[in-house]
């Protein structure tokens, strides 16, 4: 095949690759590795940069944040020298979102800055749109949630209006997180019911376990304790079957809080130690801080 082929099938993988990466994680395997051997066949930098984002969002679903973010790293450099601006910023979009959980916050708003200026000039409004969530995340991460939900709302009025399924229930999910952390539970619960269905309907099988663990988070806020358990649990089986130790890990870290708040400290240390060991592997600090802290209570 000549290399015009191969860049068009290498980048219909890697479109493919990004929605099966959240649905389907034998599909999405299989993708990495269509891709891993057009890049090995052509010994050129941009396929090699295709290769490494590749290997980054396996990481990532599967919540190796650390090993994706050194994939990421790779591709962005290899996408620059190859002067595909559209793919490096892209690339830097996803690196924002990888890098927010590990705490890595100027790093995370210097490249968020880059990506929006190639995005804009390039005037496409999905794209930065898509950026504008994890800039949202990040704003999450530091307790600013009227600056989170900002971004997420802007976001929101384009993302809701295009065919970009994956960014819709990313945004739908996520607005309703900071919604409820700002105790407006009613549209919260009613945001996660709607990323549940929007994610089911369009097989998004990682947002749908998403949405319920959050609602399960929810009705463990307002006191309804033995639902709130009961959806973890299931939430909790969903992830592991999906492969995502990063969920797994904060399903067992919320289940020990509410068990401790039940009087049950035998169970909760279980789980805490489960957490803390999930948190500790992927690199998420702040996370494994607070399951340091459940055991210690």
């Amino acid at each position: 095949m000549s290399f015009e082929g191969d860049a068009e099938r290498i980048r219909l993988c890697a479109e493919r690759l990004t929605l099966a990466a959240r649905s389907d994680p034998a599909a999405a395997a299989e993708l990495v590795e269509e891709i891993e051997a057009i890049a090995k066949s052509n010994p050129h930098p941009t396929f090699e940069a295709y290769r490494q984002r590749a290997r980054g969002h396996l990481h990532q679903v599967h919540g190796n944040l650390k090993e994706a973010v050194q994939h990421y790293r790779r591709a962005f450099v290899l996408f620059e020298q190859s002067n595909e601006e559209i793919e490096k910023a892209r690339t830097a979009s996803t690196l924002v979102g990888a890098l927010v959980p590990l705490g890595e916050f100027e790093e995370s708003l210097r490249l968020a800055k880059e990506a929006r200026r190639i995005f804009q000039e390039a005037n496409l409004q999905n794209r930065a749109a898509r950026l504008d969530v994890n800039v949202g995340n990040l704003y999450h991460r530091l307790n600013q949630l009227d600056d989170a939900l900002l971004h997420y709302e802007r976001a929101a009025a384009v993302l809701e209006n295009s065919t970009d399924r994956e960014a819709v229930a990313v945004v739908l999910l996520n607005r309703s997180v900071v919604l409820m952390l700002l105790y407006r539970f009613d549209d919260a619960l009613n945001g996660f019911l709607r990323a549940r269905a929007f994610s089911e309907e369009h097989d998004l099988k990682v947002f749908a376990a998403q949405s319920e663990y959050n609602r399960g988070y929810l009705l463990f806020l307002i006191g309804n304790y033995s639902e709130a358990l009961k959806i973890m649990q299931a939430a909790e089986r969903a992830f592991r079957d999906l492969g995502d130790e990063i969920h797994v890990a904060h399903c067992c870290s919320d289940r020990a809080e509410i068990l401790l708040a039940l009087n049950l400290p035998e169970h909760a240390i279980e789980l805490a130690t489960m957490a803390e060991k999930g948190f500790r592997t992927s690199g998420v600090t702040v996370e494994r801080s607070r399951a340091l802290l459940l055991l210690g209570r």
